[in-house]
């Protein structure tokens, strides 16, 4: 075993030789690969799904073929091209994850709205639970398949991780006033007494539709040009700064200056130096770009 050319470690296999990986960049590729995969589940994407799942499978394809050197980093080519992976692996883990507000709105990364995204979940599991309230009213024959049903959506609701105070206490109200239905099916409760469990819960209704309409206020906010402008910026520039670095070191590496571009291990290198010089150039251009909007638009956040 000794150091190759391209700063890994190099084993001979059978005359083969094979780049180990190190572990700092298995480490990175774990990171990119799961923030991948996760930013496609979120959004519900197959592809981004597939490409995570891709990307995961062909780690551990090399990892399995090459097998891993107890090193951070063999190089500084490898160093450099997993600077550039962690850099858009942890772009995708604070898209998800989300960061405090106070940075979040300073930079237009992370701008997670729990209150909405709460929301939207209490809202789905509700769905199914309404409709089981009503064919258990109408359907005798399936009654006891919707109280199952309604037992499980409200066990649903319960565990719900609720992004604070106000819509913790709305999710508890909002469980008991379906569970309570369990109770007035079972027992065929009158009309009256149905009547007033409805009007009771209506309340209810009314404060989550209050911080509903609180949160999609709040997701107006994180949607203004200036700062979806202020993200693309930081994004390209800490990508093009990247991969411009790593393109150097490439360059530095094979001797770019004396030996010129009839090697095929300088391709990449000119690729690399290329791209960065076109990401920054293009985050120069939406820096300097002004938003067109009517006057009197106030969906602008300085």
């Amino acid at each position: 075993m000794r150091p190759g050319r391209l700063g890994a470690y190099v084993c001979s296999n059978a005359g083969q030789m094979i780049i180990s990986m190190s572990i700092g960049a298995l480490v990175v590729m774990l990171v990119l690969g799961t923030g991948l995969l996760a930013s496609g589940y979120s959004a519900r994407d197959r592809f981004w799904l597939f490409f995570g799942l891709a990307f995961l499978a062909f780690t551990a394809l090399m990892l399995g073929r090459d097998g891993l050197r107890w090193v951070l980093f063999a190089g500084p080519i490898t160093a450099s091209i997993a600077m550039v992976q962690l850099l858009i692996g942890s772009f995708l883990w604070v898209e998800l994850v989300g960061l405090p507000r106070s940075v979040a709105y300073r930079s237009g990364f992370g701008l997670i709205n729990r209150p909405l995204r709460f929301n939207n979940r209490m809202y789905t599991i509700r769905m199914p639970l309404v409709e089981a309230i009503r064919v258990a009213q109408v359907e005798p024959a399936r009654r006891a398949e919707a109280l199952r049903t309604i037992g499980t959506q409200v066990k649903l609701e319960r565990e719900l991780k609720p992004p604070d105070r106000a819509w913790g206490r709305l999710r508890d109200d909002i469980a008991d006033g379906d569970e309570a239905w369990i109770e007035l099916i079972q027992t065929d409760a009158p009309v009256e007494r149905i009547a007033d469990h409805v009007e009771a819960f209506k309340p209810v209704l009314a404060r989550w539709h209050d911080l509903y309409e609180h949160a999609t206020t709040e997701q107006r906010l994180m949607s203004a040009p200036a700062l979806r402008r202020r993200a693309t910026v930081i994004a390209l520039t800490a990508l093009g700064a990247s991969v411009l670095l790593a393109g150097l070191a490439v360059a530095g590496r094979f001797h770019l200056s004396e030996v010129g571009v009839a090697r095929p291990e300088n391709w990449g290198a000119i690729a690399m130096l290329g791209g960065g010089s076109l990401l920054l150039g293009r985050a120069l251009m939406v820096a300097v770009k002004r938003d067109v909007r009517a006057p009197d638009d106030p969906g602008s956040v300085a």
